[in-house]
């Protein structure tokens, strides 16, 4: 279950103290790559239905979820 998303820089992860008895919450850090990406997909050649080619080229870009 996410909780929260840290922020960049330095987090303090919480020791093995229980608090007032109870059971010490479970704590996973899962690293994320949140950078843009861009894919390129190169020029493509695509006849119209009157016989003309056209090189089509795509570009996708992605960004952090």
């Amino acid at each position: 279950m996410l909780v929260r998303i840290l922020d960049a820089g330095r987090h303090v992860v919480p020791g093995r103290a229980r608090l007032l008895g109870r059971r010490r919450a479970r704590i996973e850090v899962i690293l994320v790559d949140v950078r843009e990406r861009e894919l390129t997909i190169k020029g493509q050649e695509i006849l119209t239905s009157d016989k003309v080619a056209i090189r089509v080229s795509i570009v996708a870009a992605r960004s952090p979820a």
